[in-house]
Protein backbone atom coordinates (compact mmCIF):
# COMPACT_ATOMS: atom_id res chain seq x y z
CA UNK A 1 0.00 0.00 0.00
CA UNK A 2 0.84 3.15 -0.66
CA UNK A 3 -1.00 6.72 0.90
CA UNK A 4 0.43 9.23 -0.76
CA UNK A 5 -1.82 8.89 -3.16
CA UNK A 6 -2.53 9.84 -6.75
CA UNK A 7 -1.76 13.15 -8.41
CA UNK A 8 -0.74 14.60 -11.68
CA UNK A 9 2.39 12.13 -12.58
CA UNK A 10 1.57 9.77 -9.54
CA UNK A 11 -0.13 6.89 -11.04
CA UNK A 12 -0.56 4.15 -7.52
CA UNK A 13 -4.06 2.22 -8.90
CA UNK A 14 -4.50 -1.06 -6.35
CA UNK A 15 -3.78 -3.89 -8.64
CA UNK A 16 -3.76 -7.69 -7.36
CA UNK A 17 -1.48 -8.50 -10.64
CA UNK A 18 1.37 -6.15 -10.08
CA UNK A 19 2.49 -3.70 -7.65
CA UNK A 20 1.97 0.04 -8.06
CA UNK A 21 3.78 2.39 -6.26
CA UNK A 22 3.08 6.15 -5.98
CA UNK A 23 7.03 6.66 -6.21
CA UNK A 24 10.16 4.22 -7.19
CA UNK A 25 11.98 2.75 -4.18
CA UNK A 26 15.07 5.07 -3.35
CA UNK A 27 18.02 2.12 -2.61
CA UNK A 28 20.92 4.98 -2.34
CA UNK A 29 18.48 6.77 0.87
CA UNK A 30 18.34 3.68 2.35
CA UNK A 31 14.84 2.77 1.48
CA UNK A 32 13.47 -1.00 0.29
CA UNK A 33 10.87 -2.88 -0.82
CA UNK A 34 10.50 -5.78 1.29
CA UNK A 35 8.00 -8.64 0.43
CA UNK A 36 6.55 -9.23 4.14
CA UNK A 37 3.04 -8.65 5.63
CA UNK A 38 3.07 -7.47 8.86
CA UNK A 39 0.60 -8.64 10.77
CA UNK A 40 1.39 -6.22 13.86
CA UNK A 41 3.41 -3.33 13.86
CA UNK A 42 6.50 -2.61 15.13
CA UNK A 43 6.11 -1.74 19.19
CA UNK A 44 9.62 0.75 18.21
CA UNK A 45 7.73 2.64 15.44
CA UNK A 46 4.03 2.60 17.78
CA UNK A 47 6.71 4.08 20.41
CA UNK A 48 7.75 6.69 18.36
CA UNK A 49 5.15 7.37 16.82
CA UNK A 50 3.17 7.66 19.79
CA UNK A 51 5.80 9.85 21.74
CA UNK A 52 7.05 12.25 19.67
CA UNK A 53 5.65 16.22 19.25
CA UNK A 54 7.07 17.05 15.86
CA UNK A 55 8.43 15.30 12.54
CA UNK A 56 11.48 16.17 13.28
CA UNK A 57 11.40 14.44 16.61
CA UNK A 58 9.17 11.24 15.31
CA UNK A 59 12.29 11.23 12.37
CA UNK A 60 15.07 11.24 15.37
CA UNK A 61 13.28 8.20 17.05
CA UNK A 62 12.15 5.87 14.22
CA UNK A 63 14.24 2.66 14.83
CA UNK A 64 16.67 2.20 11.95
CA UNK A 65 15.75 -1.61 11.67
CA UNK A 66 12.36 -2.99 12.25
CA UNK A 67 12.90 -5.80 14.97
CA UNK A 68 9.59 -7.57 13.98
CA UNK A 69 10.89 -9.17 10.68
CA UNK A 70 10.46 -12.61 10.84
Amino acid sequence: MDARGNKPGVDAQFSLEKEKLAFHIRLDKGEEDIQIIFAYPDKNVIYALANSKNFEELWSNLPKELYSVI
